[in-house]
């Protein structure tokens, strides 16, 4: 559904100013973006997965000393069960810039 809404706004770009489509579409397709970077860790992404705290007590301030020490700031941490969809381990941040 959100890439036929992409899809079409992009094409609707393109009828409405056929010479320089190529620069509106980068532009629009830039926004979109920046807009599902930080849209997907709140809405998309908790459909998929299951977030929950983590289980393990003292790993949370082991993660954040160590993103403290890679020069990174972290607002949360939880755990997610990967589980389902793959048999080995993973990690993963999101979000956007330090």
């Amino acid at each position: 559904m959100i890439s036929s809404v992409v899809v079409l706004g992009a094409l609707w770009l393109v009828q409405a100013s056929p010479a320089w489509w190529w620069v509106w579409v980068w532009l629009f397709f830039l926004v979109v973006s920046i807009f599902l970077m930080y849209l997907s860790p709140v809405l998309i992404e908790p459909l998929f997965f299951k977030f929950e705290p983590l289980k393990v007590e003292g790993l949370e301030e082991r993660i954040r000393a160590l993103m403290e020490r890679a020069g990174l700031k972290v607002s949360r941490v939880f755990q997610v069960d990967a589980s389902r969809r793959s048999r080995h381990s993973n990690a993963y941040f999101t979000g956007i810039g330090r």
